[in-house]
């Protein structure tokens, strides 16, 4: 049974009914049914599942310093006989327990908090190895909450009376695992049982990986992978198991992508009809001149819909390249076919934004284009269905609310997703299967590195908008540091008294709070009680900028509430608009010239790059200014690259650079299955080198019906089952 006393645990032999990988965790020994409810908080149902269970990060405990030379402020190992414990109540009232340890060169004092049980396991005389964070304290030395380890009393005869390095065990004496954990299941029990299942199912671990691709790129095989992964004996064992299991995630994502692919080439879908009057009238009387990049898309997008296979395209271009014009191409081609487009928006604000936009894009071909959010009454709702089904509305514009079972079309032909990242594949579905087999259209603002873009948009073809409109002025971004406040202020005085307007963007609405942004895009550099919030801000504005109309916006206002401070702030009834990221999308006001972001060092690159193109918008000249005092030499590289590059894809190269693919990807990619290992991908090529063998894999062997791929067609159909199945 696993002890929790501090204890060396010994890995025994394996029941002898044998684990297997989809053993239920409750017959591992020592987890049982009750404890197994703990393990399935982590998701944890199966072997495997406690296997694949990877450490997020590991702790050198090989080194046992004397006592002496212990350094304050640094986690460190030591080791000792007990020599005296007591325990006393502070004057707060906690109870401390004190264990004074000594070895031949001083004493170490153990605290622990309101935990009175532990006494009986330190007798004076019992020998124990301590791993903590080292404080010195006047002249004494101690280590709060430490980890410990008991050393029996026959473990430390075998070393004999001059041995001062005790024998290693899991926890101690070697390169430790630090997992995800639960309140209740503690880092000894993860380990324990991680290594006890391991034990089990070592001998008969088989390697999905043809050898032959497993030579091709060095790759270790997966028994020893998954131990280096736990328990590795060296340093290097690390990486070399994060290469392997990172391999393995990604070429079974990308053989799942292709699987999917090829069952999405293989439905039957529309052939619209790109030529006609109504395509062609519109062409004609668009307000502007089309860029390369538009009419690249606009060309890829019409083979798409002309073919008698679904379209599944992605459109990507950073902010103001007009992606939504392109989408306007799209639907006067769904329409002219006889057909109804429905556009999928994140955001009310945005899709009020959009059907603005597109009402005026559309106009020349007289489409009928409403708009569904749940702030339409009841009323308006019941007689928007009514024209909807029956084929009255050519375009329907909308929130969530597009989903509602009751929204039903008469033809629905075409489907337009906005901010792509910000929906799941579910609800990409549900909104399909309106339809019968739609064409698919994909819109993002945030450029994604090709790469990688490969990887999460595997199964869709990819357009990309560099330039921007003509008209759109450049965007000058400065970085200044507290001590130059001032000076912001200033310049932002200036702006106003020219007749223009100003957005102060912050990363959170209230103390302790985020203002709705995924916490994947926030950045330490600060303390939490340094970075700025809106409604801190707000008020200093006020103050700072008395006699200037400031306005206050964030995700936390109701709809209308929000839709009045945009109606204000676009017609200048609003000078300074302080708000948080809510206005990253969607927000076109050509008199604003001037931006201030407070607390940039807190955002994502690709997120400040879209923040900064809400200005830049009209004919005058626009400044962004990033107001942040980064700790770290990471953060101050990440503000330059913004000042030095308006390009938004090489800012989107630099960004996964700096914070690796996983970091990159985070929450905000809704639709894409969890890629445990992807975090791991930054340090090597392994993204193209997935995605070209999975190639060559399906194209040789479209169905896996060989013998050779059975157990990589396992291995991926169980990891990604939303994907890959049907896969023959």
């Amino acid at each position: 049974m696993i002890r929790h006393d501090g204890q060396s645990v010994k890995v025994e032999n394996p029941p002898a009914s044998p684990l297997m990988w989809d053993t239920p965790i409750q017959y591992l020994k020592g987890v049982g049914p009750r404890r197994s409810d703990l393990f399935r908080r982590l998701g944890l149902n199966t072997i495997k599942d406690l296997i694949y269970h990877f450490p997020r990060r590991h702790e050198d405990r090989r080194v046992f310093l004397p006592i002496a030379q212990l350094v304050s402020g640094e986690k460190q190992t030591a080791c000792g006989v007990v020599s005296s414990v007591s325990m006393f109540r502070a004057r707060t009232g906690t109870l401390l327990l004190q264990v004074v340890v000594r070895d031949a060169t001083g004493a170490l004092t153990a605290l622990w908090f309101n935990q009175p049980y532990m006494r009986r396991w330190f007798p004076v005389g019992q020998k124990l190895i301590l791993y903590g964070m080292v404080e010195r304290v006047g002249k004494k030395i101690q280590m709060a909450g430490a980890e410990f380890e008991v050393i029996p009393q026959e473990a430390a005869a075998e070393g004999g009376a001059g041995r001062q390095k005790p024998p290693p065990s899991l926890h101690m004496g070697r390169i430790v695992p630090i997992y995800p954990a639960t309140s209740g299941l503690h880092q000894r029990e993860l380990r324990t049982a991680v290594a006890l299942a391991l034990k089990a199912v070592f001998p008969v671990i088989q390697d999905p990986v043809p050898a032959d691709i497993r030579q091709r790129h060095s790759l270790v095989d997966l028994a020893k992978a998954l131990k280096g992964i736990h328990f590795p004996a060296l340093p290097e064992a690390i990486r070399t198991a994060q290469e392997r299991l990172t391999f393995d995630e990604l070429l079974c994502f990308q053989m799942a992508l292709g699987v999917r692919r090829r069952n999405l080439q293989q439905r039957p879908g529309i052939s619209h009809q790109l030529a006609g009057d109504l395509v062609e009238r519109w062409k004609k009387e668009l307000p502007f001149q089309l860029t390369q990049g538009q009419q690249k898309a606009i060309e890829e997008i019409g083979r798409d819909m002309a073919a008698p296979t679904p379209m599944l395209r992605l459109v990507q271009g950073e902010v103001g390249s007009g992606k939504t014009a392109v989408a306007a191409y799209a639907a006067v081609v769904a329409v002219q076919s006889g057909f109804q487009a429905a556009f999928l928006a994140p955001t009310e604000v945005l899709a009020r934004q959009h059907a603005i936009t597109l009402s005026q894009l559309l106009s020349p071909a007289d489409i009928q284009v409403r708009l569904l959010t749940s702030s339409v009454d009841e009323k308006d709702k019941a007689g928007l269905r009514k024209e909807l089904q029956e084929g009255a509305v050519q375009l329907l514009i909308g929130t969530h609310a597009l989903l509602e079972p009751d929204i039903l079309f008469h033809r629905l032909g075409l489907v337009v997703i906005d901010e792509q990242q910000k929906f799941g594949v579910d609800q990409r579905n549900i909104l399909a299967a309106k339809g019968k087999n739609p064409d698919l259209l994909i819109l993002t603002a945030t450029p994604i590195p090709r790469t990688l873009a490969l990887t999460l948009y595997g199964e869709m073809e990819i357009s990309t908008i560099a330039e921007r409109p003509a008209g759109r002025q450049p965007v000058s971004t400065l970085w200044l540091d507290s001590t130059r406040r001032q000076e912001a202020y200033d310049f932002v005085k200036k702006e106003l008294d020219a007749g223009r307007q100003a957005y102060v963007v912050c990363p959170r609405i209230g103390k302790g709070e985020d203002p709705g942004a995924p916490p994947e895009t926030l950045f330490p550099g600060a303390p939490q009680s340094e970075v700025a919030n809106v409604t801190e801000m707000f008020r200093e504005y006020q103050q700072i900028f008395s006699g200037y109309r400031i306005g206050l916006l964030h995700g936390r206002m109701t709809p209308d509430e929000q839709k009045g401070i945009f109606a204000a702030f676009k017609q200048k009834d609003i000078q300074v608009l302080v708000a948080t990221q809510v206005i990253e999308v969607g927000v076109d006001v050509p008199n604003a010239t001037v931006m201030v972001i407070e607390g940039a060092d807190r955002f994502g690159l690709s997120q400040l790059h879209q923040l900064r193109g809400r200005v830049g918008r009209g004919k005058h000249e626009s400044v962004c200014l990033l107001m942040a005092d980064p700790k770290t030499p990471v953060g101050v590289e990440r503000l330059q690259t913004v000042v030095e590059n308006s390009d938004a894809f090489k800012i989107a190269e630099e960004d996964m650079r700096l914070r690796g693919p996983g970091e990159l990807l985070g929450k905000r990619q809704a639709g894409v299955p969890d890629l445990k290992c992807l975090q791991w991908a930054s340090q090597g090529p392994w993204l193209e080198i997935t995605r070209s063998e999975a190639e060559g894999i399906l194209s040789r062997d479209p169905f896996l019906r060989e013998p050779e791929a059975a157990l990589l067609k396992k291995e991926m159909v169980q990891r990604f089952p939303q994907l890959a199945i049907p896969c023959v």
